[in-house]
């Protein structure tokens, strides 16, 4: 009986735990990858590209923004001058 348990044990150990921490090293590889891609995705919008990236969102309203400041500055300076 003692020899049956002790078999069952180093089977246990020899098959069950290393088959378990693959499959749970397999699923923090999936979730890895799939973070890396949706960061490689994020980081990309802050790069210049041609109009479609964020980071070219942004430069346009900037540039929108100093047309209307010189624009109002100008209508104020007109009124107070």
């Amino acid at each position: 009986m003692d020899t049956a348990l002790v078999a069952i044990q180093l089977i246990t150990y020899l098959v069950a735990f290393p088959y378990g921490v693959f499959k749970i090293w397999r699923k923090l590889d999936t979730r890895l990858v799939e973070q890396e891609n949706r960061l490689i995705r994020i980081e990309s919008q802050f790069h210049r590209n041609g109009g479609s990236s964020l980071r070219d969102a942004v430069d346009r309203m900037d540039r929108d923004l100093a047309k209307l400041t010189g624009r109002f500055d100008q209508h104020i300076e007109e009124k107070n001058g």
